[in-house]
């Protein structure tokens, strides 16, 4: 069997594609530096949380949490996008924003007790 024929049996590339084994370089190469760019957002957001506010915001949670996050951050490095991966992916994203409102809601919260504890 040629390589031309094991492709066709398995689902093999459509034609012209150029194969990219990462999130980040297929959505260059799909969408543009636009693609690129959030991606590259989404690996910085990622970034941020594993390093500042994973223990504090998940508690016993904490080491399921950073298993999911740093899965994430090796899709983005050195996954293709496809197959189950748009669906977890999908939901991690959905995460990275409700754990930026939770910091941001504390954080609040903490400036008004300490504007409170002065006054």
């Amino acid at each position: 069997m040629n390589a031309r024929s094991i492709a066709d049996t398995y689902g093999g590339n459509e034609p012209g594609l150029i194969p990219a084994h990462s999130h980040i370089f297929g959505a260059w190469l799909e969408a543009g530096i636009l693609g690129a760019v959030f991606w590259a957002v989404a690996l910085w957001k990622t970034a941020k949380i594993l390093i500042r506010e994973n223990t504090i915001l998940f508690g016993r949670l904490s080491t399921l949490m950073t298993y999911a996050f740093i899965t994430f951050v090796w899709d983005l490095l050195f996954s293709p996008y496809g197959a189950e991966r748009r669906i977890w992916n999908g939901f991690l994203l959905a995460s990275i924003i409700v754990i930026e409102r939770l910091v941001k809601m504390q954080r609040l919260e903490a400036s008004q007790w300490q504007v409170a504890a002065r006054g």
